[in-house]
């Protein structure tokens, strides 16, 4: 499901997808499959809004949307982290402390407990990890890596590659 990308081309969702969906909403806006497909499917990269008003008018039988709600906020702490490792933080630390409350929120009606406890776990981690970048700025702005294995923070980190030419 995750490659639907590679035949819902740009024209096909522009020209035809998109326009059914608006017009979907438009003659009964409280069907959630309208919602449902643009969150899941031909959103590029924008799906989230689509996805909670999904949420908001299917409730918790949106499995599916629910649990990508959780993947998009997921996607979004790990973005803000991956240069971490670098000394460089790419969010504020407002807007991933709400990531961070929302994912816990929505992630509570997942059914399915194995998956809901794996994105328990990314909550807690991302979670530590901005309290333990917040103590540590307040300290330092460069040495993250090293203030980690002092302070016995075990992080999963990044590899980075650089290729000269």
């Amino acid at each position: 499901m995750r490659m639907v990308h590679h035949f819902l081309v740009f024209p096909l969702v522009n020209g035809v997808i998109n326009p059914v969906l608006q017009e979907w909403v438009y003659i009964d806006p409280v069907d959630v499959r309208p919602y449902r497909w643009q969150g899941l499917f031909v959103h590029h990269g924008e799906g989230l809004p689509y996805l909670l008003k999904a949420l908001e008018l299917g409730g918790s039988e949106e499995q599916r949307v629910i649990v990508q709600i959780c993947e998009s906020y997921l996607s979004a702490l790990w973005y803000s982290f991956y240069h971490i490792h670098e000394d460089l933080y790419l969010s504020t630390y407002e807007m991933d402390q709400e990531r961070i409350q929302s994912m816990e929120d929505v992630m509570m009606l997942i059914q399915d407990e194995e998956i809901r406890t794996l994105f328990q776990k990314q909550a807690v981690y991302y979670a530590q990890l901005l309290c333990d970048w917040i103590e540590f700025q307040q300290t330092s702005t460069s040495g993250f890596m090293k203030w980690c294995a002092e302070h016995e923070k075990p992080y999963e980190w990044v590899k980075t590659f650089y290729y000269c030419q």
